[in-house]
């Protein structure tokens, strides 16, 4: 998403949306599943939608790929620039977390 010119409020807001509506669908749905992956994206753009939020209260209401250029030009040491700029690892991670089905650490 990183590349998209749409504001960061903006795609906060879409996967806030899609998120209810999958966590929504896999609670009405009765295959396990299609409950088990629709709930489980559901959170992951939960978690999605939060992170972009934090950033828009911090950067402001920029797009995306302004966002993304700030960052990777700018020669600050923050930890703010560093976890935006890692965030396709640290989601890829989380991802891997949520999807496997069986996982010790969700109940």
């Amino acid at each position: 998403m990183g590349n998209l010119n749409i504001k960061i409020g903006l795609a906060s807001n879409i996967l806030f949306a899609l998120a209810i509506v999958l966590i929504s669908a896999g609670a009405i749905l009765d295959d396990n599943v299609v409950t088990f992956f629709t709930i489980r994206v559901g959170v992951f753009l939960s978690l999605l939608s939060v992170f972009y939020a934090l950033f828009k209260y911090n950067e402001g209401d920029k797009t995306l790929k302004q966002i993304w250029e700030d960052k990777s030009n700018s020669s600050e040491k923050s930890f703010l620039k560093e976890i935006w700029l890692l965030q396709p690892i640290l989601f890829g991670i989380l991802a891997v977390i949520i999807f496997v089905p069986n996982n010790p650490l969700i109940i």
